[in-house]
């Protein structure tokens, strides 16, 4: 938050920094639970179940790739 609002930030900047984000990381996930209660959501989820996992997979997959090449550089 620094790097952003300078070393001279307030406590009330903080606050109001950290409350907003606290506000929209919870109408974040009420949104996604509320979309995924739909049972057409839930169906059509079940059908690419498969390629997500995989994705994800291979996306945590980089990221441990390049922390071990940042880590031998």
């Amino acid at each position: 938050m620094t790097a952003l609002l300078g070393p001279g930030v307030t406590l009330l900047q903080q606050t109001a920094c950290g409350a907003w984000m606290v506000a929209a990381v919870l109408m974040w996930d009420l949104a996604v639970a509320a979309l995924l209660g739909y049972s057409r959501v839930q169906r059509t989820l079940n059908q690419y179940l498969f390629v997500v996992e995989r994705l994800a997979g291979a996306v945590l997959i980089a990221f441990g790739v390049g922390i071990m090449v940042h880590m031998l550089i």
